[in-house]
């Protein structure tokens, strides 16, 4: 099927709304090179758009579900939570196949997303989490702010969660700030509220910090 079912136009059109994993247990085989964004990269021989650990890991699905002797191929179909819905023995043409898929689908209760909707705001969240883990305070709040503004609630609530804590740090840092220019430390100062003004610009910690250190190089002036 990977072959011939699951590269048809209709197929990929059709399923690009739902999970599809290929789950191959012959990991027998080797790589070949392929070209992706203008650099050579290996690839797996069977699947050439995933690597071979991909390949392995997607392998073992098929083992929570399938047990001792079966006919391959075998479809399985399974709901949001991973519980089996049904199964399809045999090869399917791509027609079969999306009847089986319009038969998923109609077991399936309650709104769905589509698969562009959820892109919207997981892949901001997604790259707002790991700009976070790297201490880029700046980046992760625009990923975080664009998934905050979404409709699927469980992400705007991580996201809005995150954008909580965030605020905290830089609340902290502006207080520190603050506090150096109370203590007459202004070298100390510009250089914390230059990094809120910076990087949490967008929030309101980041916008006093601006308006402060305004305010220092003012000062600064006067004193010249």
């Amino acid at each position: 099927m990977e072959s011939s079912t699951l590269p048809d136009g209709q197929v990929i059109t059709a399923t690009s709304d739902i999970v599809a994993v290929a789950s191959h247990v012959d990991n027998d085989h080797g790589t070949i090179d392929v070209v992706e964004n203008g650099v050579k990269v290996k690839r797996c021989s069977i699947y050439p758009n995933l690597s071979c650990e991909d390949h392995v890991r997607t392998s073992e699905v098929g083992k929570i579900y399938l047990k001792g002797r079966f006919a391959a191929p075998v479809s399985l179909w399974c709901d949001p939570a991973g519980k089996e819905m049904f199964r399809k023995s045999g090869f399917r043409q791509p027609e079969a196949f999306l009847g089986d898929l319009k038969e998923a689908l109609s077991k399936v209760a309650g709104a769905r997303v589509a698969k562009a909707d959820y892109d919207r705001q997981a892949i901001p969240l997604e790259e707002a989490e790991l700009a976070l883990s790297n201490g880029n305070y700046r980046v992760a709040i625009e990923g975080f702010l664009a998934a905050s503004k979404g409709s699927i609630e469980s992400l705007r609530k991580s996201a809005e969660g995150a954008l909580e804590g965030i605020g905290k740090t830089g609340d902290n840092l502006l207080a520190r700030g603050k506090a150096a220019i109370e203590s007459g430390r202004k070298d100390k100062a510009r250089e914390l509220l230059k990094l809120v003004a910076g990087e949490f610009g967008a929030l309101e910690c980041g916008r006093q910090a601006a308006e402060l250190v305004k305010s220092l190089e003012l000062d600064g002036k006067k004193g010249s």
